[in-house]
């Protein structure tokens, strides 16, 4: 039961995050400012002393999701693409699925691929 409920955490995580992402665009522009001044571009060789740097990325995945592998994967997802809101087109409104835990019963969003290094 514990692997399964480690597996549901860690895979309804980068959901939960892709589905707020493009619905609070100011908290995503704050995520990228925060990589842009501790000059974390795209080629920078991720190490625990930097990802302990990043304050507000932690507090956006939370504490007990903030290990090692997930702030990884977002911080190399947010140097590269940005997520928008598809606003009608998509219906990400029907709410949740719960099961061991919970995550969105529909998820549409827009992803741009991020050309400007510098995460303007």
């Amino acid at each position: 039961m514990s692997i399964l409920g480690g597996f549901e955490t860690t895979s309804t995580a980068p959901f939960w995050f892709s589905f707020y992402m493009p619905k609070y665009s100011d908290i995503q522009q704050k995520i990228k400012n925060e990589l842009k001044k501790h000059n974390l571009i795209d080629g920078t060789q991720l190490t625990q002393d930097i990802l302990d740097l990043l304050i507000y990325h932690r507090a956006c995945i939370g504490e007990d999701l903030a290990f090692f592998e997930l702030k990884i994967a977002i911080v190399r997802l947010m140097q590269r693409i940005s997520f928008e809101d598809p606003g009608d087109a998509a219906n990400n409104s029907d709410g949740y699925v719960q099961r061991i835990t919970c995550f969105p019963k529909h998820l549409a969003v827009r992803v741009r691929i991020d050309t400007d290094k510098n995460f303007d």
